[in-house]
């Protein structure tokens, strides 16, 4: 496995003020998502411009067309942006010629658990539900993905689990 999915893009996609934000209704919703995802965005990146516009575009705004797509366009691209941030780029490395480890460093633990508490928290919004399931599948995707994998490739994770840690943390003190 070359890259193992650390999904706090979503989470950093939301350091706008979501506080006074309306969510959409839920055929509004779909249909964005499914226009989106439909032009082969990825969903993660779909998602984060969809919190971006419920918090900066009013619902009777979007149905007269009355936004700025200049704004939706950079949205898009901090999106795409920020979907890479919540990668872990692990290197190739001759599995014969390596050490095999059972376990995750503390880093990517802690990680884990970052992601399962906040996760598991009562108050979600509907929105931070959707990105939950992907991180939560993105944490049993990494545990599950450990048998077998050299211990160089662990290491290496540890750096971006780091960073991933830092990133989730500082997203749910904007969001507090």
């Amino acid at each position: 496995m070359s890259r193992l999915a650390l999904l706090t893009a979503l989470a950093l996609c939301l350091s706008a003020s979501t506080a006074s934000a309306v969510e959409y209704p839920k055929e509004v919703r779909d249909a964005f998502m499914s226009e989106c995802t439909g032009a082969e965005a990825p969903e993660l990146v779909c998602l984060c411009v969809l919190v971006k516009m419920e918090a900066n575009i009013s619902l009777n705004d979007l149905s007269k067309q009355n936004f700025d797509n200049e704004k939706i366009v950079k949205w898009s691209e901090e999106c795409v942006a920020t979907n890479n941030l919540g990668m872990v780029e692990a290197p190739k490395v001759d599995p014969v010629d390596s050490e095999v480890v059972v376990s995750w460093g503390p880093e990517c633990r802690t990680y884990f658990d970052e992601v399962r508490g906040w996760c598991t928290e009562p108050n979600l919004s509907e929105q931070m539900k959707a990105g939950c399931d992907a991180w939560m599948q993105g944490v049993a995707t990494m545990q599950s993905s450990l048998s077998g994998l050299p211990a160089e490739t662990v290491t290496a994770a540890e750096d971006g689990c780091k960073s991933a840690v830092e990133a989730l943390r500082q997203a749910r003190a904007a969001l507090r």
